[in-house]
């Protein structure tokens, strides 16, 4: 898509156009691909677990590690996931890298004597969900809110309750009939749908993430 490219000066010092803005803590590109905050909080995530790691030697209880993993590497991963995981599959296989990184980690220090291919077990192990299944709860957690909370019919027209003439063998209760497929009301709905066989949306306490672990993991 071709774009008009203004020039801007300030006195007499032209300023220079920048990929993407951050707006606040998501780096925005032109077309809203997120490959530069993919990049920006992979490379953060990579550079913290490589001080996990030269300290790890240290650390005698998987909890301990598993703590300090969530509270400095993966919180970079989900922050405002919301916004921003309607990411590429290129993309997607990067953040995935970190979290397999940290497995191997784990697999390798405690000696859980799993093969460094089987991100499954050693994630059961550690009773770490995936990472799109964590960026699912969110989104599902992310309509809770907006189905309790938002009371703009306009905007609830983009992800309401899905009211069939007849009976059918799709019991799904959400629906987005307006959106493409890949937006973030499509997103919500199907991550809300996949949680509603075992938990109640409408509620004022959230969904458990506690289900997605059982249920996925183990």
């Amino acid at each position: 898509m071709n774009s008009t490219a203004f020039i801007y000066q300030l006195g007499l010092t032209y300023l220079a156009h920048s990929p993407y803005v951050k707006d606040p803590g998501v780096f925005l590109d032109r077309g809203l691909y997120f490959h530069s905050h993919v990049g920006h909080i992979v490379a953060q995530a990579f550079r913290v677990l490589g001080l996990i790691c030269y300290i790890m030697s240290s650390i005698s209880s998987t909890d301990t590690l598993v703590t300090m993993y969530y509270a400095l590497v993966h919180s970079k991963l989900e922050l405002a996931s919301v916004a921003w995981n309607s990411v590429m599959l290129t993309d997607s296989s990067k953040t995935e890298r970190v979290q397999k990184k940290f497995a191997n980690l784990c697999n390798d220090r405690f000696l859980f004597k799993l093969g460094s291919k089987k991100y499954k077990e050693i994630f059961a192990r550690l009773n770490i969900p995936p990472l799109h299944l964590r960026w699912q709860y969110v989104d599902a957690l992310f309509l809770n809110d907006f189905v309790n909370k938002i009371i703009c019919p306009f905007i609830l027209h983009s992800a309401g309750l899905r009211v069939p003439f007849k009976i059918t063998r799709d019991h799904s209760k959400f629906t987005a009939p307006y959106c493409a497929k890949a937006s973030p009301s499509a997103r919500f709905v199907s991550a809300a749908n996949a949680f509603d066989s075992k938990t109640v949306v409408f509620n004022h306490h959230g969904i458990s993430l506690e289900y997605l672990i059982v249920s996925n993991i183990t």
